[in-house]
């Protein structure tokens, strides 16, 4: 958290960003075991989700979490931010969740045709979730995803999400979309031709999506700005080309029991022909500031 804040410190202040984007799980570190070994690191924002009450939202600090020896939620490091930078945050981490009967029959509803049972908890209420949040700039909780495609990675802790989602922002007049890392790829990589998550956005008409990744590095001997991964990206998004559309990517960098992570963060406008508005190296740990298109072309 210390390290994310001195980077955004360093590069913004007040009022310079409408929107800072964070990896997937960007506090807790992606590679677990077993459900009893993320547990100790699994967040309750239950009571945060529209629709219910804030009034036992945990309190925040005067000051950034990065001074604080206190345990911060991925919530209260986002809240407070937010509210000092005026900016939507969105940010990955792992949720804890009691699931309602609406969302049961939603994820029965929304599973994919050739769906393949990934999890040793179908029956259970508490789910644990790899989920992406977005703060608003006064410090609300505004939409909470959980990734609905999970990866090898994912499986030995996590459930599988409701759905794909867009929302409105009306303060925007944009359709946001969300997707966490495998939710761009074939659901469990069964029939490549199927773009899912394209397909499920151009359908709805999504604006911007913000992506947060743990993207695995498929040639480590490759070093600086690659290519490789966001043509990949761009390839999976093809329903989307010439819509105007912007991806948003913040993928993580570095080692991690041995997972190597690919970085190459990047901004791609995807119009008649995609464009890349910014790409960060492959070892790159940077935060950058760039304009996207206001008008779709």
């Amino acid at each position: 958290m210390a390290k994310a804040s001195s980077l955004i410190f360093n590069r913004v202040k007040k009022g310079d960003i409408d929107l800072l984007l964070l990896p997937e799980m960007a506090f807790s570190g992606y590679v677990f075991k077993s459900r009893e070994e993320i547990s100790p690191f699994l967040e309750n924002i239950d009571h945060l989700l529209p629709g219910t009450s804030q009034t036992s939202c945990p309190p925040t600090s005067a000051s950034p979490p990065s001074q604080s020896n206190k345990f911060f939620t991925t919530f209260e490091w986002c809240q407070h931010h937010a509210k000092t930078l005026e900016c939507y945050i969105a940010a990955g981490y792992p949720q804890i969740h009691e699931e309602t009967e609406e969302e049961t029959e939603k994820r029965i509803q929304n599973r994919p045709k050739n769906y393949v049972v990934s999890t040793q908890n179908q029956e259970s209420k508490t789910k644990y979730l790899n989920s992406l949040m977005l703060v608003s700039p006064q410090g609300e909780l505004v939409v909470n995803y959980s990734k609905h495609f999970l990866y090898e990675t994912d499986k030995t802790w996590a459930d599988e999400g409701c759905s794909f989602v867009s929302v409105e922002l009306p303060e925007w007049q944009k359709k946001i979309g969300f997707g966490v890392c495998m939710d761009i790829n074939p659901y469990e990589y069964l029939n490549s031709s199927l773009k899912e998550f394209a397909n499920f956005h151009k359908k709805a008409k999504t604006d911007i999506i913000l992506f947060a990744a743990n993207w695995i590095d498929s040639d480590p001997e490759e070093e600086g700005k690659s290519l490789e991964t966001a043509s990949y990206w761009v390839q999976r998004l093809s329903p989307l080309i010439g819509s105007g559309c912007v991806f948003v990517a913040a993928n993580r960098v570095g080692k991690e029991r041995g997972t190597l992570f690919c970085g190459s963060s990047t901004i791609i406008h995807l119009g008649k022909k995609p464009a890349a508005l910014v790409l960060l190296g492959k070892r790159e740990e940077n935060c950058v500031i760039t304009t996207t298109p206001s008008q779709k072309n």
